[in-house]
């Protein structure tokens, strides 16, 4: 379970309905017009463990760096195969994250729940050890993990190149028990009192796989109308498959502070100007005070150049058209996405197409 930091029930200074617009708290709604977060624009962290006390920053690599604003984390195996994924909760924007763990190899682990027949049915405050290879490994059942998040019950344990594990269970009121060596991959109940494992049947399954960096819209899946905003900051609609209905179209993102965008309009401009070539979308995502410079940029680059086009702050023009499409916050740039005539995602380009 996650849940949000903010109690909406007692927030008496905004009507429910402007709260829950959006899934958005007006706080946040404020931040994200300003571009300032809680955290002072801290990105989330991922560490892995060398097992010698020392951590190699995953972050980037992994896709967990996400702006948002980190405000509640679990760790669960969600697909069952025996290795811990772990489950975000954004404030920004309301957004979640589930990112699959693919580093183990389905069978060096043991998953255990345990039973308790009195009140406290789950044995929260119970201590489970595993020993295997010589190493002894204990956790507790805790239903309370981080910040204002709620693990489940179950407990995955590492065994390793070891072929079996052997369990015990410290139960809250101290009295120990032992349920015997269980074979590595086995998922059990343990019912305090019996002294014996409950082989539960695993259920794994297939989480999907993570979208192109930056994307929220998987290849194949039909590009929805997009709402941008030109330099007055006045909002423009593409319907972007009827655009693309007869050549195709592209979809660039850019900004004037990334030095290969600028180095490369030149060469947009002359794949805008081609006159069998697709219709050339731009957007750049620089921040108001330099959509000028952004404009002035385009148009140096030569004759005919596409009109640039920007990412509206106002919240009700982003969502269903952007929002569907690129996660800002983690899209690379140069980008230029190509949809093709049915109005479909075909293609993600880090930078611009090769001329034929």
């Amino acid at each position: 379970m996650v849940a949000t930091s903010l109690n909406l029930e007692v927030e008496e200074t905004h009507s429910h309905e402007e709260i829950e617009e959006g899934f958005m708290h007006p706080w946040a709604k404020e931040m994200y017009r300003r571009g300032t977060t809680f955290n002072g624009k801290e990105r989330d962290k991922l560490f892995l463990g060398r097992g010698d006390g020392r951590f190699d920053d995953l972050s980037d690599l992994s896709g967990a760096d996400s702006g948002l604003d980190g405000r509640g984390l679990l760790a669960a195996d969600f697909d069952d195969d025996g290795d811990l994924d772990l489950f975000a909760h954004h404030l920004q924007r309301g957004r979640h994250g589930l990112l699959r763990n693919d580093m183990g190899d389905q069978k060096s682990f043991l998953k255990l729940s345990l039973v308790d027949p009195g009140p406290n049915r789950e044995g929260v405050g119970a201590t489970v050890r595993v020993a295997a290879a010589g190493r002894v490994t204990a956790q507790v059942v805790a239903r309370g993990a981080g910040f204002v998040s709620s693990g489940p019950a179950e407990l995955v344990f590492g065994l390793g190149s070891a072929e079996a594990g052997q369990v015990e269970v410290t139960w809250p009121d101290g009295s120990l028990e032992s349920f015997g060596e269980l074979p590595r991959g086995s998922r059990a109940r343990l019912t305090r009192g019996t002294g014996r494992p409950e082989l539960v049947p695993g259920r794994p399954t297939q989480l999907k796989d993570p979208l192109p960096q930056g994307l929220d819209l998987e290849l194949g899946a039909k590009v929805p109308p997009l709402v941008v905003v030109d330099g007055a900051g006045e909002p423009v609609q593409w319907d972007v498959a009827a655009l693309a209905a007869e050549r195709g179209a592209l979809v660039h993102f850019w900004a004037s502070y990334c030095e290969p965008c600028v180095r490369e309009l030149p060469e947009l401009v002359d794949l805008a100007a081609r006159a069998d070539g697709p219709p050339v979308l731009v957007v750049s995502v620089d921040a108001r005070r330099d959509w000028a410079r952004a404009e002035a940029l385009v148009q140096r680059a030569g004759s005919g150049a596409p009109k640039t086009h920007f990412v509206s702050l106002v919240e009700e023009h982003n969502l269903g058209g952007l929002d569907e499409l690129v996660d800002l916050l983690r899209l690379p740039i140069p980008t230029t996405l190509r949809v093709d005539r049915e109005g479909r995602l075909a293609e993600v380009l880090r930078g611009l197409p090769e001329s034929p």
